[in-house]
């Protein structure tokens, strides 16, 4: 009877745990919070609430619809969108998630991502990760990307589409690149090997971080080629710079 008791607590502990840890301080939250994060951290995180450009989701001021660096360049995807901007907290949570094997991170960040989906109005049929280069990924072990995209369809079921976009060319890492050097690190890097998995369909494309976009763009040039209907992206957060309008844009965009 003892044992059996024993055993019974033990599952109550695992289906109930006394406790869960914010992700950004550690103190200790209600179970059943799927962000993993406390109130006190809630209220001072860089969180992407403002205006943001139609098109990139980049913070922007004034009457523009769109930011400088979207303001009549064609693009092959509808639009992408952040919860955060990448500074502070999220900066750290996100190298943490990247480069200390803190794949627990991936649920509660998720968690966000789908909070996006839903206040964006997005209506993806499948999601796709963006693919990390196979040296990177040997000595990482994981692309965080995959796991976003994993988790997130536990908080809105759209299938994850696997192996179907690839990247076929060893590149220099982005965050050591800049401006044109970025597109041309890229060019050709991603193929789609299954087309008619993404034919006609809308596609979510997730990824950690959006820097200048190049690599969302050269993914989703790859897959609107490859035959799919429309791209649409989210990432954890957006790198933010000071960009003002004051006039509003009327560019259609290709």
């Amino acid at each position: 009877m003892q044992k059996f008791k024993e055993i019974i607590e033990l599952c109550k502990k695992m289906l109930f745990p006394p406790h869960i840890k914010c992700i950004f301080c550690g103190a200790e939250i209600d179970s059943t919070d799927k962000h993993s994060t406390c109130e006190k951290c809630l209220k001072t995180l860089p969180l992407n609430t403002g205006k943001v450009c139609t098109r990139c989701g980049h913070p922007v001021y004034g009457a523009s619809q769109y930011c400088l660096d979207c303001k009549g360049v064609p693009c092959d995807y509808e639009y992408a969108r952040a919860p955060f901007i990448y500074e502070e907290q999220i900066k750290q949570i996100i190298h943490k998630f990247k480069y200390a094997d803190a794949r627990y991170l991936s649920y509660a960040l998720s968690a966000y991502l789908a909070d996006e989906y839903i206040l964006n109005g997005f209506n993806c049929d499948v999601c796709i990760a963006v693919p990390l280069a196979d040296k990177r990924l040997k000595q990482r072990g994981y692309n965080q990307a995959d796991l976003l995209a994993l988790d997130f369809t536990k908080h809105i079921s759209i299938p994850v589409l696997d192996k179907v976009l690839i990247r076929i060319k060893e590149t220099l890492p982005q965050a050591k690149q800049s401006g044109k050097n970025r597109a041309e690190n890229l060019a050709g890097a991603f193929k789609v090997i299954d087309k008619k998995r993404i034919k006609g369909k809308n596609i979510l494309l997730i990824d950690d971080i959006y820097t200048t976009g190049t690599t969302v763009k050269e993914c989703s040039k790859v897959l609107v080629n490859g035959g799919a209907k429309a791209i649409y992206v989210l990432t954890v957060a957006h790198t933010a710079k000071e960009i003002v309008y004051d006039a509003p844009v009327t560019e259609k965009f290709g």
